[in-house]
């Protein structure tokens, strides 16, 4: 028991390196403007559902359920990789500053794009606490907002009555498909986030 416990823990350290230099890595490529997509039709329901799945046991560790509610055979053009990059980004976010919550997953078609609303319930903190604390977090946030956005998407979030709100919008067709490589200009603020985050002056 005592090797297991060990071993377990080793792991969440592991997956906790991982994550950070995926975001360094991240953070890299849109230091220099540059993100390179692989786009698909994707069966956004099935995305979606996956990587709660993947994550459930996670979940129930710190005590936390979910709820999806997508339309089935739900097709977009997007980098699947990506699009799952986003939702764990959120779903770390929501272990790390509301354990114990209801973690709710609406999408909602329309004639031209897709809305994905992200919301976790608060239980334990208050909106103005969850705000400082989320200061801690920008960098999964950021890379969300630019991977959304090399979508010709929108990424919001905001606090609202006590929960983390985060807003998706996707076009359901890209204008070209496969690979290709999307120039991002990050607004001034942003960059020189990213700048302080790695280093540069």
């Amino acid at each position: 028991d005592g090797d297991r416990s060990s071993v377990e823990q080793m792991i969440k350290q592991v997956d906790r390196l991982i994550g950070m230099v995926s975001c360094y890595l991240d953070a890299t490529r849109v230091s220099k403007d540059l993100l390179h997509l692989n786009i698909n039709q994707c069966n956004l329901d099935t995305l979606i559902r996956d990587v709660f799945q993947q994550y459930t046991e996670f979940l129930n560790q710190n005590k936390m359920s979910y709820r999806v509610a997508c339309p089935s055979n739900l097709f977009t053009d997007c980098d699947s990789e990506r699009i799952e990059q986003v939702i764990v980004n959120l779903i770390s976010n929501s272990v790390k500053h509301a354990p114990g919550s209801l973690i709710e997953v609406e999408v909602i078609p329309s004639e031209q794009d897709v809305t994905i609303n992200y919301r976790d319930q608060k239980t334990e903190s208050q909106p103005e606490d969850l705000k400082k604390s989320q200061e801690g977090f920008g960098i999964g946030l950021f890379i969300n907002k630019q991977i959304i956005e090399a979508h010709l998407g929108k990424f919001k979030s905001e606090f609202k009555e006590g929960r983390m709100t985060c807003e998706i919008t996707l076009p359901l067709h890209l204008a070209q498909a496969g690979e290709r490589a999307t120039r991002i200009i990050p607004e001034g603020k942003d960059l020189f986030f990213i700048k302080s985050f790695l280093g540069h002056e």
